[in-house]
């Protein structure tokens, strides 16, 4: 009996090594796979913006001038702002919400919303205007100018309408030339 329990014994640890042997081979490998996600990531983002010529607009007036070729004045009456708009940002567009008594708009572009069905307004994150004298409603929010007595915050998005990696190394893109455009911020005529 004492010598069956010791075979017993030493097949379990055989069974347990084997175990703990391919465990740590699978988390290897799926640490790896997610590294290599990672970089395809990164160098997707890294060519879309070798791809995309930005250069800086001069600051802006009354009647702000785009300075590169796609780029756009957009007005919002809606908040009383305009935004200038770069490559590859031509194409942004916006929807006006009033949200919790503050009036806001959810930013995306017209590509990414042809892209896929899931990324709709608010993809690339929201501008909410309040009054100066008011606290943040908002959290995770920064302000990016006082226009009058009225703050400018800027919700950004938390990418979760991009469900394949395309969508999210295109919204990923976008979202880093963000603050370029919220720099642009300006009254409107």
């Amino acid at each position: 009996m004492r010598r069956s329990t010791g075979r017993f014994y030493a097949f379990c640890a055989i069974v347990f090594g084997l175990g703990l042997a391919a465990s740590g081979y699978l988390n290897y490998y799926q640490y790896q796979r997610g590294q290599d996600h990672q970089q395809l990531d990164q160098d997707t983002i890294a060519q879309l913006k070798r791809e995309a010529v930005i250069v800086p607009v001069a600051s802006p007036t009354s009647s702000p001038v785009a300075a590169v070729l796609g780029a756009k004045v957009i007005t919002v009456p809606e908040l009383g702002i305009t935004l200038t708009t770069l490559n590859p940002l031509g194409d942004f567009s916006y929807q006006y919400q009033q949200l919790d008594g503050l009036d806001g708009i959810n930013i995306t572009s017209t590509s990414l919303i042809n892209t896929t069905t899931t990324c709709g307004p608010g993809a690339l994150g929201r501008l909410v205007r309040q009054s100066a004298d008011a606290k943040p409603a908002l959290s995770a929010t920064t302000l990016v100018k006082l226009i009058g007595s009225e703050n400018y915050y800027y919700q950004p998005a938390k990418f979760a309408c991009a469900k394949d990696p395309v969508t999210t190394a295109a919204l990923k893109a976008d979202a880093a030339i963000m603050p370029a455009i919220l720099t642009t911020l300006s009254a409107g005529s």
